[in-house]
């Protein structure tokens, strides 16, 4: 394992425990929302919510089983989708109307055995792609404190490492998310589901197959309105 893949392992788990100790210590401070169901009224204004997903890219190509060190091109087989990877995200965002809401999203996926070259030794098969958005958030209530979320979003993509050395890395991309909320009844404190979709659109990343990379996340996720 290179030093670099050590210190992103490291770093991810780091990260990882800090989001869990944040929202444990959210938790703790929340006062207990004890409305009946007719007086229940959700929570609005500027709100943060994080995720830890799965996510998978649609087409690219694997290695073969043997690559012989000397090699400075290869057949790869293609693909229908990557390997399953981890996605993390955060969303800091503003409720504009009850059901309307803005906000900023960061967030980084992993992609596993899905190069965008099928013959180039030099393009990675493993790589992340990292993402920052405008997205605009809607809800609607269905049942009590239960919400059909959705969102559309646009911004920019960076792939790391580039598909071939020397090459720009960076682009834009949209996407969009459908998913189910809940308002627990820690005041303010939601969680959900969310599956989301995007297309990256960075330059070099189109394999004949699709205009760039299209992605789909699983992505569970904790929110608190301030």
């Amino acid at each position: 394992m290179r030093s670099s893949d050590f210190k992103n392992i490291i770093l991810s788990k780091h990260s990882f425990f800090l989001v869990i100790v944040c929202w444990y210590g959210i938790g703790v401070c929340a006062e207990p929302d004890v409305r009946s169901v007719h007086e229940f009224k959700r929570k609005q204004g500027w709100f943060l919510a994080s995720d830890v997903g799965a996510l998978a890219v649609l087409g690219g190509f694997r290695d073969p089983l043997i690559v012989p060190l000397e090699a400075t091109s290869i057949i790869r087989e293609p693909r229908f989708s990557s390997g399953v990877q981890p996605s993390v995200g955060m969303v800091l965002g503003y409720d504009v109307w009850e059901y309307l809401a803005i906000g900023i999203k960061l967030g980084r996926g992993y992609v596993a055995s899905a190069a965008r070259l099928p013959s180039d030794i030099n393009s990675p098969t493993d790589y992340a792609l990292t993402h920052v958005d405008v997205a605009l958030m809607g809800s609607l209530p269905v049942y009590q404190r239960w919400q059909l979320a959705g969102s559309v979003l646009v911004g920019f993509s960076t792939m790391t490492p580039a598909i071939l050395p020397d090459v720009r890395r960076f682009g834009v991309g949209v996407g969009a998310s459908l998913g189910v909320h809940y308002q627990t009844l820690l005041s303010g404190l939601f969680v959900g589901l969310d599956l989301n979709g995007r297309i990256s659109l960075i330059p070099e990343t189109g394999n004949g197959i699709l205009p760039g990379i299209v992605s789909i996340s699983l992505i569970p996720l904790i929110g608190y309105v301030f």
